[in-house]
């Protein structure tokens, strides 16, 4: 999943879960107005900024960069590089975004 479908799909299941704890199943979420809608996605909103102040992080598809030939002029074979990695990875060391879109600077 592309990392903005998944950050409007976290926003929309968090609104969607708040709305739900203040009305129950009924009204249901797909009978919500727009305004309704609005203020739960707003609230979602707040969620995710605190979150993301405390850290909070998307876990994304990626491979890992190819090994720089920079790197090559320090001797050895590129499976030294590449088992490196590999040892990032099998650690537990993933790509991350953050989990809402930072503001571009006007």
């Amino acid at each position: 999943m592309k990392i903005d479908k998944q950050r409007q799909a976290i926003r929309e299941g968090l609104a969607q879960r708040l709305y739900n704890i203040v009305f129950g199943n009924t009204p249901r979420w797909v009978d919500a107005n727009g305004i309704q809608r609005g203020a739960f996605l707003n609230d979602a909103d707040n969620i995710l900024a605190f979150l993301t102040e405390k850290g909070a992080v998307l876990k994304v598809e990626g491979t890992l960069p190819e090994v720089d030939d920079a790197y090559k002029d320090f001797g050895g074979n590129d499976s030294i590089w590449e088992d490196s990695q590999q040892a990032m990875v099998d650690a537990g060391y993933t790509r991350t975004a953050p989990l809402i879109e930072p503001e571009k600077p006007h």
